[in-house]
């Protein structure tokens, strides 16, 4: 089942002309999964993605799975590990979960592989449950 997108959003908004257009589905577990394919434009050294842009994949992917859990959380910590270059032009798995929740505290972490299943860059996060109202 897709995950619901925020239409004006820079990484899922489906309506906002300069989204980077993904489209997360639920998984096992809680976990959302993605693909995306970088083009020239996200670059940073010539054929390869920018590292903000990749940052920018693994927080949504983790935003999204603390959204499966039915919470609203925003970003209060995030580490990111680059293990290889990620090139542009190739498909790209995304993938976020939970690893655990208290309270109003939600560890998080994501991966983005390519197509042969190599392990490109990695994220944990804390996300905090945003107060209602």
């Amino acid at each position: 089942m897709r995950v619901k997108d925020y239409s004006g959003c820079f990484a899922c908004g489906l309506d906002n002309p300069r989204s980077l257009g993904l489209e997360f589905v639920a998984g096992a577990g809680g976990s959302v999964t993605a693909t995306w394919t970088g083009a020239e434009w996200y670059q940073g050294y010539p054929g390869m993605v920018h590292g903000g842009i990749i940052c920018t994949l693994l927080d949504e992917a983790m935003a999204k799975a603390v959204q499966e859990l039915g919470a609203a959380g925003v970003t209060g910590k995030m580490e990111v590990w680059f293990r290889r270059p990620t090139p542009t032009g190739v498909e790209l798995t995304i993938s976020g979960w939970i690893e655990e929740r208290r309270g109003r505290r939600i560890k998080a972490g994501a991966e983005i592989r390519d197509r042969q299943g190599r392990l490109l860059a990695e994220g944990r996060a804390l996300f905090i449950v945003r107060d209602k109202g």
